[in-house]
């Protein structure tokens, strides 16, 4: 009976011990190494004070989620400098985006020194059927994005002028859109961004004038999917063919899904998948960390092949469009 009890206790032990990994995020990553930090987190509710006339009133009230360098918390950082403030990165989500689609992206740029903060997107209980390219809600995400920026730059830990700004699916041109309106945005990244889709890109240049490549002079990285959920799979790289007055890069992963940045465990049975989001991931920690902690040996990395860095050339391609 004793035999049976200790057996018993063992087991939960171990099932409790993975449920808790499981819920810390922890994964076993072949290219991705987690940075110094440990990981803090906290929630802080926003209020949208919009002459927007919202399809559904409760967003006028949303949650900005918000990953921090827990400096505290963290060992062997004694031999380290350890900055006073660290850079804010904030993420636009895609329709249905929530507070931890991005967790794995969020948690491991948190761990290498960056405060990540976004905000949710629910999909049809945000527009209730209506079309998500209508201007209201292509103002709201603007609105949403300078909220989320304002109250991570809020944070003791923060440091407000060092500033990149991350969107997936139709948070891309979003993302864009406040790089071109906002002066201290440091970097722009679009995750498989609706400004692939030609449709969705002459919508936004018609209600945003601003909305141009040439008026584009932030670094620039573009991380391609599959171009699937484009209108009649009409994909278009114009606007990043026309950014002239900075830096561009494309990141073009060949076996992996639009749906795939908002990782999920599962996945990881697909070895391709897997190393695809290690990919995508490792691309976005170098590029921004050579543009908000002017990192040098990170900007040298991006410049080298994929082959020098030990990675499998047969899921993804690199291209560098240099500023005129």
């Amino acid at each position: 009976m004793r035999k049976t009890a200790t057996i018993i206790s063992l087991l939960l032990i171990i099932i409790v011990s993975n449920l808790s990994a499981s819920s810390n995020g922890a994964e076993t990553w072949e290219f991705l190494k987690p940075g110094p930090y440990e990981v803090g987190y906290l929630e802080m509710p926003v209020e949208i004070d919009s002459t927007i006339r919202l399809v559904n009133e409760t967003f006028r009230r949303v949650p900005v989620a918000a990953w921090y360098p827990d400096v505290k918390k963290s060992r062997n950082l004694a031999k380290k400098k350890v900055p006073d403030k660290f850079p804010v990165v904030v993420f636009c989500p895609g329709v249905d985006g929530r507070l931890n689609s991005y967790l794995k992206m969020a948690r491991f740029l948190t761990t290498h020194g960056f405060i990540v903060a976004t905000f949710p997107t629910s999909g049809d209980r945000y527009t209730y059927g209506q079309e998500v390219y209508r201007w209201d809600f292509r103002q709201l995400q603007q609105e949403y994005l300078k909220l989320a920026a304002t109250k991570a730059g809020y944070l003791q830990l923060a440091d407000p002028n060092r500033l990149a700004v991350v969107g997936h699916s139709y948070g891309g041109p979003a993302a864009i859109n406040f790089a071109l309106s906002e002066e201290n945005v440091d970097a722009v990244v679009s995750l498989d961004g609706t400004d692939i889709c030609s449709d969705y890109t002459a919508k936004m240049a018609a209600q945003f004038p601003a909305y141009n490549p040439v008026n584009l002079t932030d670094p620039f990285m573009l991380i391609l999917a599959d171009a699937s959920y484009c209108t009649g799979e009409k994909r278009s790289l114009d606007f990043y063919e026309g950014i002239s007055n900075a830096d561009a890069y494309i990141v073009e992963l060949f076996k992996f899904r639009h749906e795939h940045f908002m990782y999920m465990s599962s996945y990881g049975n697909d070895p391709e998948i897997k190393k695809s989001f290690e990919i995508a991931t490792l691309y976005l920690l170098n590029f921004l960390k050579a543009n908000l902690f002017d990192d040098t040996k990170a900007a040298e990395w991006l410049k080298k092949s994929p082959g020098d860095h030990g990675l499998p050339t047969d899921l993804f391609e690199v291209k560098l469009k240099a500023k005129k």
